[in-house]
């Protein structure tokens, strides 16, 4: 941490002040590294560890996703501010194209959003959604099995990353979905009752949520590139072909 502290400092102190320096981190510790890979600090995943398995990358919990953002700008970002706005990696290519100046095509739908005002104090309310894809743990890779909603985190699968024991918890499906309330519950350690009436109340929501982003994307632009002809694109099982990432049988 010294060292990264030593090295930001340098970037900051050589670069014109009239430029944006935007820092953010990787997801998660490796927790089958142990204590050597960092920690998840208070977003221990906690149903998720006393269930066996890691709550931390590759997963889905707050402890494998959820990364601190430093933005430096002198007399445009506030200085000594911070924000528990709901934000994205995805916001950071709308947000530059904003500040500076420029506009996105209008032929296609972008996942971030410009969240330009929460930088420059103007603001507090990033995203009131967002969807998490599964990464490696269980379920199917790529899958929208998990996602926020306010207050409100839902969990259709879990489980299926190493821990630092060398132990890997089951895939388990949830239906309904196990519901948290990250306001109150950080540690993702007691999902709602599905009999309480603020589980009846969000689980609606969380359905149309799912809903929504499924028909988002059958509408959402297509490729019309067809890979089956374009030598530069087409799947390969060459080893020594720089693009190929199969193997031969």
């Amino acid at each position: 941490m010294q060292e990264m502290d030593w090295l930001i400092g340098q970037i900051i102190d050589n670069v014109d002040h009239n430029t944006l320096v935007w820092f953010t981190g990787d997801n998660g510790p490796w927790a089958e590294k142990c204590d050597l890979a960092g920690s998840t600090g208070p977003y221990t995943g906690a149903w998720q560890t006393a269930h066996g398995g890691s709550a931390a990358k590759q997963t889905t919990w707050e402890g494998g996703h959820r990364v601190p953002t430093i933005v430096y700008w002198p007399e445009v970002v506030p200085e000594n501010r911070t924000s528990s706005a709901l934000l994205s990696m995805l916001d950071i290519f709308p947000t530059i194209v904003s500040l500076a100046n420029g506009t996105l095509p209008a032929n296609r739908q972008f996942d971030g959003i410009d969240i330009s005002a929460i930088l420059c104090g103007r603001a507090q309310t990033g995203h009131q959604i967002l969807y998490h894809p599964n990464s490696g743990a269980g379920g199917q890779y790529g899958d929208i099995e998990a996602i926020r909603l306010g207050p409100y985190k839902a969990f259709y699968t879990t489980g299926g990353a190493l821990s630092c024991d060398g132990k890997i918890g089951p895939e388990r499906h949830h239906n309904p979905p196990l519901v948290f309330n990250i306001e109150r519950d950080p540690q993702e350690e007691t999902p709602l009752e599905t009999s309480s009436k603020e589980f009846q109340q969000v689980l609606p929501m969380i359905k149309e949520a799912i809903s929504a982003i499924h028909q988002n994307v059958r509408k959402d632009n297509v490729s019309t590139a067809d890979y089956s002809q374009d030598r530069s694109a087409i799947l390969c099982c060459n080893p020594q072909h720089i693009v190929c990432r199969c193997t031969e049988p």
